[in-house]
């Protein structure tokens, strides 16, 4: 097809799509979907930073994976790190919901602005080997989960123990874990059933039109 990124549409400009992505947005996570679940698997979602300092205590950040609302029994598993100096964990984003502009910030031109006035939270504790994680409405912190989030991450945390930096080989490994990394997103099993109009009002005569556009199209 030729080049349309220079077209009119009803003389408004240029062509619109493609200022827009297209496709996937966790172009660094794998899908895959069961009866009963969607399985979330990272796929290169964090580079290795190699090394860190004596005495540092540095923090990475996975990219992001958007999920759509959380939903109730979801599941977050994080690979043994292979260290104590390394711990790793989920956490969800909790936008802002109070204040102009919420979670949005617009830019003095007025055209332009960013996202991101919300937090980053936990799901769990930060471990060496994160356990499984479930979200469950009766605790508070994943009830508020369950109703604001829709975005996840996963954290990495290096501290140096021993006043000697923490080597190359045992962060790759740790970076390693944090690649290995996936959620459970459990499908909705409920059988919903629409009973047909015309069912409905059996016996009825239904030969007449509606608002005069013709027959009942049920």
């Amino acid at each position: 097809m030729a080049d349309q990124s220079n077209l009119t549409i009803g003389g408004i400009g240029a062509d619109p799509s493609g200022s827009h992505p297209i496709g996937s947005l966790n172009t660094e996570w794998s899908e895959s979907v069961s009866d009963a679940c969607i399985k979330y698997t990272a796929n290169t979602i964090m580079a290795d930073p190699g090394a860190s300092s004596a005495d540092a205590t540095d923090t990475y950040y996975s990219d992001v994976l958007c999920v759509g609302p959380l939903v109730n029994g979801m599941s977050f598993e994080i690979g043994n790190t292979g260290n104590a100096q390394i711990t790793a964990c989920w956490q969800w984003y909790n936008p802002a919901t109070s204040g102009k502009d919420a979670d949005f910030s617009m830019s003095a031109d007025g055209k332009t602005g960013t996202f991101g006035n919300g937090t980053w939270t936990d799901i769990g504790s930060a471990a060496q080997n994160y356990s499984l994680n479930y979200l469950t409405p009766e605790i508070t912190a994943d009830a508020l989960a369950m109703a604001k989030g829709t975005m996840l991450r996963v954290k990495m945390v290096v501290t140096d123990a021993g006043s000697d930096g923490v080597a190359a080989g045992l962060v790759t490994a740790g970076v390693a874990a944090i690649n290995a990394a996936f959620c459970m997103y459990p499908l909705n099993q409920e059988v919903l059933y629409n009973e047909p109009i015309v069912a409905a009002y059996s016996g009825q005569n239904l030969s007449g039109s509606i608002g005069g556009i013709g027959a009942d199209p049920s």
